[in-house]
């Protein structure tokens, strides 16, 4: 199928970690794929009905916390002026 519809549910937590529960809503494999194997032609997928569960754990680098500062160079001055 060209479109695999899913819901999920998410949630953050304040330290970076994240978490997240996804279901697909159709059928995951595809029932109508055939292939020929020795001459034959077969449907490995036929009567299966699956329908994926993920769950899944993240977590968020803070990258701008550890970003080097860069101080501006000094201005040089000539005397006199």
């Amino acid at each position: 199928p060209t479109f695999m519809p899913y819901i999920f549910f998410g949630i953050s937590t304040g330290k970076g970690i994240s978490f997240k529960l996804q279901y697909y809503l159709s059928n995951f494999l595809n029932t109508d794929y055939k292939t020929t194997v020795n001459g034959m032609s077969t449907a490995p997928y036929a009567g299966y009905n699956v329908h994926l569960l993920l769950f899944s754990i993240g977590h968020s680098f803070h990258y701008h916390e550890y970003k080097n500062k860069v101080t501006p160079p000094e201005e040089t001055k000539i005397a006199g002026l």
